[in-house]
């Protein structure tokens, strides 16, 4: 009997402890992606870009142009943050030259050429981050600068039917540095706690000259650029 007692009172401790254990909080649990202070990730543009200004040297029409960057964010707050990163991104303009000769074998046909600026970018920013439009989603916006250094200036004329196929390195003729104003509005998104998607209007507005004085002295041009972004930050 003794043993019996025994034995059934260690059942009950035993059962009384595992349901105590399995009720207690877990403390290793995750915080969720908005709790997150400081968060790290990708991007992915595409934006159409111009060139808009006084006095230019041609008549322009956009043109689309991709771009990424790693980029990070920190929040001071649950809705004040910043953000930082490196961007490689793809700027310029479409040139429009006309159509003089409308028969094929001439150089001359519209909307071939191309200015091409691959320029590698900082983009730093004042982030705001609140308000739940939909479940599981939160307003961004953020508004900052971008130091542009342009690597590379090219212009592309490539008419396939008429035979013509021109890209010419004319870096001397066009800017160096730019300092940009950028604007972002858009959706961030929990995608199941696994990381923030975000999808993005984005604006960028050059304040520098993109023209060098020995290539048009009259000239005053600015980059101008709006697109998407897509990001996956962790």
């Amino acid at each position: 009997m003794k043993t019996l007692a025994f034995n059934i009172t260690s059942i009950i401790l035993f059962t009384i402890v595992f349901n105590a254990v399995a009720q207690a909080p877990d403390t290793t649990k995750r915080p969720s992606r908005w709790e997150k202070k400081f968060l790290i990730g990708a991007t992915f543009d595409n934006g159409l870009n111009t060139i808009t200004g006084t006095n230019l040297p041609s008549s322009y029409f956009s043109r689309p142009g991709l771009g990424g960057s790693i980029k990070a964010e920190y929040y001071f707050t649950k809705h004040i943050g910043i953000t930082a990163g490196v961007a490689f991104e793809t700027r310029g303009a479409g040139i429009i030259t006309p159509d003089l000769v409308k028969d094929l074998g001439n150089p001359d046909s519209t909307h071939r050429a191309r200015i091409k600026f691959l320029s590698l970018e900082v983009p730093v920013a004042l982030v705001l981050r609140g308000f739940e439009p939909i479940r599981g989603t939160r307003l961004h916006v953020e508004g900052g600068i971008t130091p542009s250094r342009n690597m590379l200036s090219r212009y592309i004329f490539l008419s396939i039917e008429d035979g013509f196929h021109l890209i010419e390195d004319q870096s001397a003729q066009y800017y160096k540095t730019d300092l940009l104003l950028h604007a972002v509005v858009g959706l961030d998104i929990n995608a199941a706690d696994a990381c923030i998607f975000q999808v993005h209007f984005i604006g960028n507005w050059g304040t520098r000259n993109v023209y060098g004085n020995s290539f048009s002295p009259s000239a005053d041009g600015r980059n101008r650029m709006i697109g998407i972004r897509l990001v996956w930050i962790f």
